[in-house]
């Protein structure tokens, strides 16, 4: 179940290449985040400078009001148009190349129109030309945001692009302006410090998202209890103890025969959804998957009140199953034995140095195994050993016995309770 330990450090290390598709792939929920929380802040940013100009500052603009319409109702068209691309991880690929351009020319385009021939702007747009002292306040902290915006991309590529562009807007800027040679270098030496401190904020922001996002998926995989385990111990040859243990083995019944006039897709989809379905409340109360053996699982529960924790698990399990089993057809109804085992296992990684896998290990896992496969023998749905059931009176909870169990290996029978099974399409397991 699990992933090469090595494999999965090594690349959490670093050795993961950030321009790789793999890293796109992470990252794809995470640049979609930021490139619409830029593009949030793109739409502050118009209001913004439109409530400045108009209430603050008291700039004319003498456009009909048909065009000034218009041109509000086009601008909302185009956000929520860029809203939408940003979506399609195919269309935000080139599209932020696009929008830091875009960003960079919003910032200069006041002194851009004003620089052209009077009439050729103001006939459609009106007289729109703020004052020479208003353009200076604020248009170097703007493209200073804009050198800087890339580092949030976390891409050293749009980063470098945020700072050219933003250099380039300035120089505009300084040229229409006239600004003397000291005010203009100032000025672009600190747009491009911001924008190569952003370029190496990239690079540094993407390691880590990178790191995390792999974290996420390993989590899909790697056993709580075994991170927590390398976190104490920083070394997964060591992350290994001795535990009192309550062990958990369900199988479904006649799982070959089920799914033999499916596809391989269409059994496997019944698998995960099966899965999907019981782990769930197993987990809820604490119990620790370690293995999925084909069509059955092997999970542990750990602490002091693990037998009841194990027991309430398999009731949610069977309330699971039986959900599952009320959305399926007929042909796909699943039934379950599930059995519990008490004692000490050994916990840790085991296998090759190259592939690992966290599981329990001891006679206690064995017994369990052998205890499930009584289900059939005494029709039942779930099957547990005295130990498990230590400090539960399975009378009050429904079970049967006890009976004694031979087992093979053991020279004492195993006493044990169980559950009879449910009526053939009637109940959650058996």
């Amino acid at each position: 179940m699990i992933a090469a330990d090595a494999a999965a450090a090594r690349e959490l290390d670093g050795e993961l290449d950030p321009s790789s598709p793999g890293a796109h792939a992470l990252l794809a929920d995470t640049e979609r985040r930021v490139e619409r929380g830029l593009h949030l802040a793109r739409a502050v940013y118009w209001v913004g400078l439109w409530a400045v100009m108009f209430f603050v500052l008291g700039v004319a603009y003498t456009a009909p009001v048909a065009v000034t319409v218009a041109t509000f109702a086009l601008t909302i068209v185009v956000w929520w148009i860029v809203w939408r691309a940003i979506a399609d991880d195919r269309t935000r690929s080139w599209l932020r190349y696009l929008l830091i351009v875009m960003d960079a020319f919003a910032v200069v385009r006041p002194v851009v129109f004003a620089s052209l021939p009077h009439g050729l702007v103001t006939g459609v747009f009106g007289d729109f030309t703020p004052a020479r002292e208003d353009v200076l306040a604020v248009t170097p902290a703007l493209l200073v945001y804009v050198a800087l915006s890339g580092a949030f991309r976390m891409d050293p590529r749009p980063a470098a692009l945020s700072t050219a562009a933003a250099t380039v807007a300035w120089t505009i800027v300084a040229a229409v302006l006239g600004l003397a040679a000291h005010q203009a270098l100032g000025t672009a030496a600190i747009i491009v410090l911001v924008g190569l401190l952003g370029t190496r904020v990239a690079s540094t922001l993407r390691g880590f998202a990178l790191r995390a996002s792999a974290e996420r998926v390993l989590a899909h995989y790697v056993p709580s209890a075994l991170t927590r385990e390398l976190v104490r111990s920083g070394d997964p040859e060591r992350a290994a103890y001795q535990r009192q243990v309550t062990v958990l083995i369900a199988d479904i019944r006649g799982f070959t025969a089920l799914v033999e006039p499916l596809s391989p897709s269409a059994a496997m989809a019944l698998l995960n959804a099966y899965f999907a379905d019981v782990v769930a409340p197993l987990v809820a109360e604490g119990g620790i998957v370690t293995a999925y053996l084909g069509d059955g699982l092997l999970a542990f529960f750990e602490g002091d009140d693990r037998s009841r924790r194990a027991l309430r698990a398999v009731r949610g399990m069977r309330d699971a199953l039986a959900a599952f089993n009320a959305r399926r057809p007929p042909a796909e109804q699943l039934r379950i034995g599930i059995a519990l085992h008490a004692g000490e296992v050994l916990l840790g990684t085991i296998g090759a140095p190259a592939q690992r896998q966290y599981t329990i290990v001891g006679d206690v896992v064995n017994v369990t195994d052998r205890l499930e496969k009584w289900n059939k023998e005494l029709g039942s749905a779930v099957i547990a050993s005295v130990s498990a059931l230590a400090g539960i009176d399975p009378k009050a909870e429904g079970f049967a016995g006890p009976t004694r169990v031979e087992l093979r290996g053991h020279a004492e029978p195993i006493v044990v309770h169980y559950l009879p099974a449910a009526p053939s399409g009637a109940g959650a397991a058996g």
